[in-house]
């Protein structure tokens, strides 16, 4: 049964005539806007509707086609939706969920990237129907402006199932509830793959700590790389202008909107203050290493960190199954990519994602395509060599 026939079959047990759903959407930013582009396009979506204190990006995306009802005042306008996406800073969500549930029956959801304390607090205010959800997408602009129906394209989307979920997010079937609880959660992520996403159920207080080693840590080092590099450049302006290369690249996340990420830090802190702390240990450590040319030691954890980085592509023991890529050498001219694609295209081959490695100081000019099968990989490499290119598995 395909994702689409599943969300139908769930549907058709809702007790209601028209068996579409209607979608509830709080804070039209990047996510929020992008959530309802998404869902706007679903067949199985009567319409959207959003709550929003903007009234230029009500506006605006009622323009574009995104919604069909709007309000900036008044958040009844929601009571009728049969899910509701809650998108606000953390602190906010428990009170908004809140405030939705007296007015509304509808199965509610945040997009919040710390989930252990938004889950703590639902429950604690009562909330009958609340499902944990991140979107592990995003972008360096904010705002409705930047959001796109396609930013949740195979992303993962965390789903925390709440008090009756355990550990692993299995549901015990004797739990209070659970048969409601197991109805809302096939629901919310079959919705969830509807949007393009891919479901991946946690426990809250893991999830905090996987995203605070994972993202949140890495965004403090970019940010702190960029002000240590601003203060050194003071000294020699050629840092600046070598700094254009292969730090531009590794840095490119603390181009970020400093203000989302001071709530994320802090949302986070629980799980983030301890891990930053781990990290500088380590730091100190490969600094005592150097210090004391100890090139053992020195090699030793830069092997370390060259495998676990190089089996994130090819490990087939994480969350997701790992897809065969193929890596071209691309010469900088025009057309080249699309050359590729097309030689990839015309022979049936469908391409799943295409990363452009630009820094040159790491791992070369060079393509990564990532591909559905091995019989794809195998023939791809096949195909582009007879045309030129040379590629490897």
């Amino acid at each position: 049964m395909t994702p689409k026939e599943e969300l139908k079959e769930v549907l058709n047990e809702m007790p209601k005539e028209n068996k579409k759903l209607i979608i509830g959407i709080t804070g039209l930013g990047l996510i929020g806007g992008s959530i309802a582009w998404a869902l706007k396009r679903s067949e199985i979506v009567e319409k959207v509707i959003a709550f929003e204190r903007t009234p230029k990006n009500l506006d605006y995306a009622k323009g574009l086609g995104v919604i069909d009802e709007t309000s900036s005042c008044e958040i009844e306008c929601l009571k009728d939706c049969d899910v509701i996406f809650i998108c606000h800073p953390v602190d906010v969500v428990p009170y908004t969920a809140q405030k939705l549930a007296k007015i509304s029956n509808a199965l509610l959801t945040d997009v919040g990237s710390a989930k252990f304390e938004i889950m703590q607090k639902v429950r604690e205010l009562g909330v009958p129907r609340f499902i944990g959800g991140h979107p592990m997408a995003g972008s360096e602009k904010v705002g409705f402006h930047a959001a796109s129906p396609t930013l949740l394209d195979n992303a993962i989307y965390v789903v925390c199932p709440g008090e009756a979920g355990d550990a692993t997010g299995e549901l015990p079937s004797d739990s209070a509830g659970a048969n409601t609880l197991q109805k809302d959660i096939a629901l919310f992520e079959l919705l969830v793959k509807e949007i393009g996403a891919i479901p991946v159920r946690m426990e809250a207080a893991a999830h905090d700590h996987v995203v605070a080693v994972i993202s949140h840590l890495p965004h403090m080092l970019a940010s702190t790389l960029c002000t240590f590099a601003a203060s050194e450049s003071e000294r020699n302006k050629m840092i600046q202008v070598l700094a254009a290369g292969g730090f531009k690249d590794i840095t490119r996340i603390a181009s970020s909107n400093p203000d989302m990420w001071t709530e994320i830090a802090l949302d986070s802190r629980v799980e983030l203050v301890p891990v930053m702390r781990k990290y500088v240990k380590e730091v100190e450590k490969l600094i005592d290493s150097i210090e004391a040319k100890n090139s053992d030691e020195i090699c030793e954890t830069l092997e370390a960190g060259r495998v676990f980085r190089n089996e994130i592509a090819i490990s087939g023991r994480g969350i997701l199954q790992a897809l065969p890529e193929i890596r071209v050498e691309v010469s900088d001219k025009p057309g080249m990519i699309a050359k590729i694609t097309t030689i990839l295209g015309d022979n049936n081959i469908n391409i799943q994602n295409v990363n452009i490695q630009n820094n040159r100081a790491y791992e070369g000019g060079s393509m990564r395509v990532t591909l559905q099968n091995a019989h794809d990989q195998e023939l791809a490499v096949k195909l582009l060599g007879e045309h030129g290119f040379v590629c490897f598995e």
